[in-house]
């Protein structure tokens, strides 16, 4: 049975950036209303970006912990650091697409300085998939911060649950 030795074996590269990203489309449905999301760009005048635009680029692991826990009785601390996620425009001002170095994709809807993105699935390695239960990026300071919730479903039907408690992500040039 794999265990928390497996996931560990996984690249944080890997983890930290697939595990919260699900293969949904680029605005996941939404918008079937026609609204345009109220869509914000800089600020005429002050030059403060809000909206959408605040999250666009690309964003590296700087810190932060994953807690995992296993259907063998396995647990551990994983550290977050290295990966990237890109945000890229989505379907209005108020979605993102957050794509990881490993291009799974998920859409992500923007309330003030906070991205909630959707549940989705997506394979990360080895035939693992990963369940996003919950992924919010919430922008503070420059950095951005992320909660998560991933279920880890292995090939020979163990399951693992990832919780990244607030790990930071700083915007690369």
């Amino acid at each position: 049975m794999r265990s928390i030795a497996f996931i560990k074996s996984i690249s944080m590269l890997s983890l930290a950036t697939a595990l919260l990203l699900s293969a949904c489309g680029p605005d996941g449905g939404a918008n079937a209303s026609g609204d345009d999301g109220g869509e914000q760009t800089a600020d005429a005048g002050v030059g403060v970006v809000t909206g959408a635009s605040q999250f666009l680029g690309t964003w590296v692991y700087e810190s932060g912990a994953g807690l995992i826990s296993c259907s063998d009785g396995s647990s551990g601390e994983i550290q977050a650091g290295g990966g990237t996620v890109t945000f890229t425009a989505g379907a209005n001002g108020s979605r993102v697409v957050a794509v990881s170095d490993t291009n799974c994709a998920v859409a992500c809807m923007i309330s003030g300085t906070t991205a909630t993105c959707e549940q989705g699935t997506c394979e990360i390695a080895g035939g693992t998939r990963a369940t996003v239960q919950s992924d919010v990026f919430t922008l503070t300071g420059g950095q951005l911060h992320e909660t998560s919730a991933i279920q880890l479903a292995n090939s020979d039907g163990s399951t693992c649950n990832f919780a990244l408690e607030d790990s930071v992500l700083q915007k690369t040039h």
